[in-house]
C-alpha cells in the first residue's frame, strides 16, 4: 500500500515548534491547556469526552473502530494508543491516520484493532507537570485507559495494548510504555524526543523553545526532568521490559534527533532490553515519510503485537464464519470419533457455561479421575496470581526472598517468580518422563543452573516445583496444596488429586495432578470468565490476564498456559515441546487468536476460546495418543471438516 495516497496531513502533527509556542493560548503568562479539542469528522472515528477528576474538567479524545467492531458484537479488540507530536492542532492529522490503519485492516495487512487518539495538549510532554497544574500522565493512565476499557470492547490487558507516538508522542510512548510495562506490551517510538539523559539541548525547538518547555513542564528542575524521562525509566524497569515488552525505535537519517536516538538505543542495549532500532535512509522529521518508508515491516510489527491475520482476509473469512453460538452436533461427533481413534478417553464441550457434549471411550468415564500430566502446570500460574492479589508476593520480585539459599548465588539470586512460572529461570528444567518420581523440593531448589535467568525458555517441572516451594514458605504455615484448594478449587467445587508426588511428599506440581474431564472443564470456564464464578470475582481480571502473556523467549507460553501466538522459527527449532504441543496450533491461522490451553503428555488438553465462549476438554491414553493432532481435532469440531488432511 502506498501511504502517500492515504496520508496527506500527518506532517502537521509536528509543526515548527517555535510557531507552536507562539500560538499557545496564554492567560496571565501561563499556558491554558486545551483539554477539550474540536471534534474531527472521519469515517469510523468517534469524538468522545469524559469527566476527569484529575483535570477537574472534561477531557476529549477520538477513537477509530474497524468495520468488524460493528459486525462481531461479542468480539473484543486490541487497542493502539496513538500519541501526537507537539503542536496546537494535533487532532487535524486524525482523519489521514485513521484512513491509513483502516485501509491496512481492510486489505488484510494487519489484524483489526482500535486506535485511541490521545489528547496530549500542545506541549504536554505526556507527563504530570511539576507545579501540578497539568496532570496529563494521571489523566491518561488513571482515567482515559480505564474509561476506554469500560466504554468499548477492548482486550483489557497489557497484551491488548500498544502505545505509539511520533516526536513528542514518541517521547511520551517511551516514558509511559517504560513506566507502565503492566499496561502496555508493545511500545513504538517514532522519531522520539527528548530521549537524552539531560535536557540541555532540543534540536527541534532551539534554545528558546527548549527553555520554555523546561520551565513550564519541568519547573526548571533538571532532577525532575531526569526522573520523568525514558532514560531513567528504562533503568528502573529493565527487568520487566527485558522479558515482557516488544519495543522499537525508528528515525530517519536526516532527522535532527538522530544522534540522541542513537545514544538512547545504546542505553537500551547496555541494559539488555531487547528492541529493534531502524534508521531510515533519506528521511527527515516527517511522520508521513517515516511510516511510508517502513513499508511492510510496519505491518509485520503490528501483526507481531496483535496477532497475525492472513493477507487479504475479509469480514467473511473462515474465522468470522466460525463464530457461532455452538458447534453443530455432527461436528462434535466427528471430533469425538477422531479423538477416540487416536486414544481419546474423554471429551467435554462447554459453550457459554453449559456442557453441550460429553463423550467417553477407551476406558474413560464421566466420573473417572484421569492424569493431567503437564496440564497440571496451569493450576500453578493461577495460584501465583491469586497470591499476588493476596499480597503474598509480587511476580517480578526475586525468588530468593523466600528461597534464601539462593541469596549468595550470583545467578539464582536474580531469578524472579515470573521467570520460574514462564520456564525462563535458567534453573535445570528437569527431565522428561519424571512426573511419577521427582526429587524433593529442597533438592530441586539446589539443582544447578543451566543458563542465565531470563535467557531462554526451557520446558520442565523443576521451575514450578521451585516456585511452589517458595510460595509455601511465604504462606507462613499453610501448605501450597491447602492454599490452592482453599483459594481456587473449593470455590469452583472441583476436586484435584496430586497422585504423583515428590520424594518428600510434596505435590509434583509440574505433572502430578488427576481430575475428571468435567471438573477440568469447570476450571477452564473460570479462566474464560476472567476469574469470575457464581457472581464473585475470585481473582481480579487484570491479574488473571498475566497468565496469558507470552515472553520474548517463547511468545506461545505465559504463566503456565500455552497461547496461540506467532513464534519465530528460531525458537521453534530449539524448543521441541513447541512442536509437540503447539506447533500445528500456532501455524493454523484460521483458529481464533485468543485460544489458549493447558496441555500434557497423552494429549491431555484443556482448550479455552473466549471469543467463541467455548471450553473443550480432551483426555487420552498416554500410550495411544501420539498420532493425535490438535489442529485436526479442532478442525472437525469448529469447522466440521471430517476428511483426513493430506
Amino acid at each position: 500500500m502506498n501511504l502517500k495516497s492515504v496520508l496527506q496531513l500527518l506532517a502537521i502533527l509536528l509543526p515548527n515548534a517555535t510557531a507552536v509556542l507562539a500560538q499557545q493560548p496564554e492567560r496571565g503568562g501561563a499556558a491554558v491547556p486545551q483539554w477539550v479539542t474540536p471534534a474531527v469528522r472521519a469515517p469510523r472515528v468517534q469524538y468522545c469526552t469524559f469527566d476527569s477528576a484529575a483535570a477537574k474538567t472534561k477531557v476529549s479524545y477520538h477513537i477509530y473502530t474497524p468495520e468488524l467492531y460493528d459486525a462481531e458484537k461479542e468480539r473484543r479488540f486490541p487497542a493502539l494508543y496513538w500519541l501526537h507530536g507537539g503542536g496546537d492542532r494535533g487532532w487535524t492529522g486524525i482523519p489521514s491516520l485513521a484512513s491509513y490503519f483502516d485501509a491496512a485492516i481492510r486489505a488484510g495487512d494487519i489484524p483489526p484493532f482500535l486506535v485511541v487518539f490521545v489528547n496530549g495538549l500542545v506541549r504536554g510532554m505526556y507527563c504530570d507537570w511539576k507545579d501540578g497544574s497539568v496532570p496529563l500522565e494521571t489523566v491518561i493512565v488513571k482515567e482515559l485507559i480505564p474509561h476506554v476499557d469500560a466504554t468499548f470492547r477492548t482486550i483489557p490487558s497489557r497484551e491488548g495494548r500498544m502505545i505509539e507516538g511520533f516526536s513528542m508522542g514518541g517521547y511520551g510512548a517511551a516514558r509511559l510504555g517504560f513506566k507502565y510495562p503492566d499496561l502496555f506490551a508493545t511500545v513504538s517510538i517514532l522519531s522520539g524526543g527528548p530521549l537524552q539523559r539531560e535536557f540541555t539541548e532540543a534540536p527541534r525547538v532551539g534554545p528558546r523553545g527548549r527553555e520554555q518547555i523546561f520551565q513550564q513542564v519541568f519547573g526548571g528542575d533538571m532532577e525532575y526532568f531526569k526522573a520523568q524521562n525514558p532514560w531513567a525509566l528504562a533503568e528502573q524497569n529493565a527487568a520487566p521490559l527485558s522479558t515482557r515488552s516488544r519495543i522499537r525505535l525508528v528515525i530517519g537519517d536526516r532527522d535532527e534527533m538522530l544522534a540522541i536516538v542513537r545514544e538512547f538505543d545504546a542505553h537500551l542495549t547496555r541494559l539488555n532490553i531487547p528492541h529493534t532500532f531502524t534508521v531510515l535512509p533519506g528521511i527527515g522529521h516527517n511522520p508521513e515519510a517515516v511510516l511510508d518508508a517502513l513499508g511492510e515491516s510496519n505491518w509485520e510489527f503490528y501483526r507481531a503485537a496483535f496477532g497475525s491475520k492472513p493477507k487479504g482476509a475479509s469480514p467473511a473469512d473462515s474465522k468470522t464464519a466460525m463464530r457461532t453460538a455452538a458447534p453443530d452436533a455432527a461436528n462434535m461427533e466427528a471430533a469425538q470419533r477422531y479423538s477416540e481413534a487416536n486414544g481419546g478417553q474423554a471429551m467435554v464441550v462447554m459453550c457459554d457455561g453449559k456442557i453441550i457434549f460429553q463423550g467417553y471411550a477407551n476406558g474413560g468415564a464421566a466420573d473417572r479421575i484421569q492424569m493431567l500430566a503437564s496440564g497440571s502446570k496451569s493450576f500453578i500460574g493461577v495460584a501465583a496470581v491469586a497470591a499476588v492479589e493476596d499480597r503474598i508476593l509480587r511476580l517480578d520480585d526475586a525468588a530468593c526472598e523466600a528461597l534464601t539459599e539462593w541469596k549468595d548465588d550470583p545467578k539464582k539470586s536474580r531469578i524472579t517468580y515470573r521467570q520460574l512460572l514462564t520456564l525462563t529461570s535458567g534453573l535445570t528444567p528437569g527431565e522428561r518422563g519424571a512426573a511419577v518420581t521427582a526429587p524433593a523440593w529442597r533438592e530441586i531448589v539446589s539443582k544447578p543452573m543451566s543458563g542465565e535467568p531470563g535467557g531462554q525458555f526451557e520446558y520442565g517441572a523443576y521451575h514450578l516445583n521451585a516456585f511452589a516451594a517458595a510460595l509455601e514458605r511465604k504462606l507462613g504455615g499453610e501448605t501450597f496444596e491447602a492454599y490452592l484448594k482453599r483459594r481456587i478449587l473449593d470455590p469452583l467445587e472441583i476436586k484435584l488429586e496430586w497422585r504423583f508426588r515428590c520424594r518428600d511428599g510434596h505435590p509434583q506440581v509440574g505433572g502430578g495432578a488427576f481430575m475428571t474431564a468435567r471438573d477440568w472443564a469447570r476450571f477452564g470456564e473460570f479462566m474464560r470468565l476472567g476469574g469470575s464464578w457464581d457472581g464473585k470475582q475470585l481473582i481480579r481480571k487484570e491479574l488473571l490476564a498475566e497468565c496469558l502473556q507470552g515472553t520474548r523467549q517463547n511468545p506461545a507460553y505465559g504463566l503456565t498456559w500455552w497461547l496461540r501466538k506467532p513464534v519465530p522459527d528460531s525458537i521453534i527449532s530449539r524448543v521441541p515441546i513447541l512442536q509437540r504441543h503447539m506447533g500445528d496450533i500456532v501455524k493454523s491461522d484460521w483458529l481464533p487468536e485468543d485460544l489458549f490451553m493447558a496441555a500434557g503428555a497423552g494429549k491431555q488438553r484443556l482448550y479455552v476460546i473466549p471469543s467463541l465462549k467455548m471450553v473443550i476438554v480432551r483426555q487420552g491414553d498416554l500410550r495411544a495418543s501420539r498420532t493425535f493432532s490438535d489442529a485436526q481435532f479442532l478442525d472437525r469440531l469448529l469447522r466440521g471438516k471430517q476428511e483426513e488432511k493430506k
